[in-house]
């Protein structure tokens, strides 16, 4: 699972940070009336000579001044990552992981933690920390939406109001970290229009062979004279279309996506039929392998032959002339 740091502390160095410099301060509302007031107070005190109204002036100075102090502290404290899954598919909600990490001895105090994107596209989610305990860590879950496929730059923005909710502080992660993002799959891709290779040296069933759902070795698409017994119901009731077990020792039918014949009708609209049709194929428990651009990656079942597959999708740049 990836994950994306925004380190914070004081004692690194000026070359590992990751963030230069102090805290962005932004004035809240809060904060612009209290500095209004303590600026009034401080001039009439001028003009009148009053010592009450210089000590009432310096007392909210001293106020302004400890909330600065203990902002900063509590800020430069945190340590924020963002833990993304494996697949990320543009335009659809997933779920990620904000982890907040306190490595001192005191507590951290209303920690926010907000997601940018590099194109500044689509909402900003955020994580609101209420206390982050003394060498601990918590975690928050929020939904982020990718606009695109591809490599998508992602940093991390680290903000409190704390101690008296008249500044914000920020600290800003300038590391960009890049998130692979697939196609958006086609919801209507047929796999198995893609085209089957059955692969060589594949074994045919005998007429002796038990047709018992016990010996069942995998799925593949329903064929036109497969047996009825030999139907796989809760597979097909689950896609919509009809498999068939496939038994030990027969060989698997494999499933090869045609990529040059899909882009050429469009490319985003390809790449997200052939991504539609691999996830198809897993559902299915089918190998599926593709032709890119003349070169073949043959048929192949797994997990990672199916990552491998949607990298090469998210990162494809157009056919070859």
């Amino acid at each position: 699972m990836p994950v994306l740091s925004a380190f914070r502390g004081r004692r690194r160095s000026r070359k590992d940070r990751p963030w230069t410099g102090s805290p962005i301060i932004r004035l809240r509302t809060a904060g612009t009336v209290y500095t209004l007031l303590t600026i009034m107070l401080g001039v009439v005190a001028v003009n009148s000579g009053n010592n009450l109204l210089y000590l009432l002036t310096a007392l909210l100075l001293g106020y302004m001044l400890a909330s600065g102090v203990a902002g900063r502290r509590n800020i430069m404290g945190a340590r924020a990552a963002l833990e993304l899954p494996d697949e990320i598919y543009a335009g659809i909600p997933f779920e990620a992981s904000i982890r907040v990490e306190n490595p001192r001895s005191a507590p951290l105090h209303m920690i926010e933690v907000t997601v940018r994107l590099e194109e500044g596209e689509g909402v900003a989610p955020r994580a609101f920390f209420g206390v982050v305990p003394p060498h601990g860590a918590a975690s928050r879950g929020v939904v982020l939406t990718l606009p695109r496929r591809g490599t998508v730059r992602v940093a991390l923005e680290v903000s409190s109001v704390f101690p008296f909710d008249f500044f914000t502080r920020f600290a800003w992660d300038r590391n960009w970290t890049t998130a692979l993002t697939f196609p958006t799959p086609a919801p209507d891709a047929s796999v198995v229009a893609v085209g089957e290779a059955e692969e060589e040296g594949a074994a045919s069933v005998g007429s002796s062979r038990s047709d018992d759902a016990s010996d069942a070795a995998g799925v593949r698409p329903y064929q036109t004279g497969d047996p009825v017994s030999r139907v796989h119901w809760k597979i097909t009731a689950r896609t919509g279309k009809l498999s068939t077990r496939l038994l030990e020792g027969e060989a698997p039918v494999g499933l090869l996506i045609d990529l040059d014949g899909l882009v050429r009708d469009g490319l985003e609209r390809g790449l997200s039929a052939a991504a539609g049709r691999i996830l198809q194929a897993e559902r299915e428990s089918a190998p599926i392998g593709m032709m890119d651009r003349g070169t073949l990656f043959p048929p192949a079942p797994g997990r990672q032959n199916r990552l491998a597959l949607l990298r090469r999708l998210a990162l494809y740049e157009g056919a070859a002339r």
